[in-house]
């Protein structure tokens, strides 16, 4: 997706695993208007932070250092574990919670596009 590309952070997690966190408050609306059904998204619950939107395979350990590159963006002063909520675009009512500490800057570059 064209305009896909034009927002936020890209990350690749895996060949078929995308992961995409706003820089901006624009740009996190942005990626919840371009989410797809089936992709997830992911907000921060207990700071500010970016949304971040993953495209292709989820599996639980996808889902899991999705949610902690999101975390390394949050407005959190101390590198407390992170609440960070996430759901299939499709599937809102079905949104789950987990608790991660950041990944450290140097992880989350090795996955930086």
């Amino acid at each position: 997706d064209i305009n896909l590309l034009k927002v936020g952070r890209h990350f690749r997690i895996i060949k078929e695993s995308k992961f995409i966190t706003g820089r901006m408050e624009t740009e996190n609306s942005t990626l919840d208007s371009l989410a797809k059904p089936y992709d997830f998204l992911f907000m921060p619950v207990n700071c500010q932070g970016p949304t971040g939107l993953l495209r292709g395979k989820a599996s639980e350990d996808i889902i899991n250092l999705c949610a902690k590159i999101n975390a390394r963006y949050c407005d959190s002063s101390n590198g407390d574990k992170i609440k960070i909520v996430f759901w299939e675009k499709n599937l809102e009512e079905g949104k789950m919670e987990i608790s991660v500490k950041p990944l450290e800057r140097e992880e989350v570059e090795s996955y930086l596009i």
